[in-house]
């Protein structure tokens, strides 16, 4: 369906421009074709095509005047986070022992004597490379949550990000006894988390 444009030399008081173009179509902010006084248009018209070089023209669908406004001010632009530094990875593999956590889907860690190391965050960091679940025995896994959601006492060789607290690469899994852990002087910290 082919839109009509119109030139008028009517001023516009409400956009206070001195002309503007106009357009057969409906716009619920506009006046309707019986509050706004009816002219012949002229006889050579324009189609919505050809006059995207003159300017911007609203169209609508019928009933009503739609005209041309002003460009609205852009929102400013929020400022950008700084980037942040790239964390860096050990080189080398590190065994680090201390309780295994998986207490809900996806989320994983290892607490040991230094600290909690994100092995997987749901919709987070996840270890990129497959890895080999320790291999818990039914006495040395606690099951806490919905399912074999719990913990275990293991040791891993690891690759770290200290900066960030993950783990970034496992190999060499191994599942120990509670008892293990139970007994570690440096796992005392985590004892509220696994009684």
């Amino acid at each position: 369906m082919v839109k009509h444009i119109y030139r008028l030399g009517i001023v516009a008081v409400l956009l206070g421009l001195s002309a503007c173009e106009v357009t057969i179509g409906s716009d619920p902010q506009t006046p309707s074709t019986e509050d706004v006084t009816a002219q012949e248009p002229p006889a050579n018209t324009a189609t919505r095509s050809e006059a995207s070089d003159e300017g911007s023209a609203e169209t609508g669908t019928g009933g009503g005047i739609a005209t041309s406004r002003p460009t609205q001010p852009q929102p400013p632009v929020q400022p950008q986070s700084p980037p942040q530094p790239v964390a860096q990875t050990s080189t080398s593999f590190e065994t680090r022992c201390g309780w295994f956590s998986n207490p809900t889907p996806g989320n994983i860690s290892l607490y040991d004597a230094d600290r909690e190391w994100i092995i997987g965050v749901q919709g987070g960091h996840q270890v990129a490379t497959d890895w080999n679940w320790p291999n818990f025995a039914p006495d040395q896994w606690v099951v806490t949550n919905v399912g074999s959601y719990g913990y275990g006492c293991a040791c891993m060789d690891v690759r770290t990000n200290p900066a960030a607290g993950t783990i970034n690469d496992i190999r060499n899994v191994r599942a120990q006894a509670i008892a293990i852990c139970q007994q570690d002087p440096a796992l005392n910290r985590w004892a509220n988390l696994f009684p």
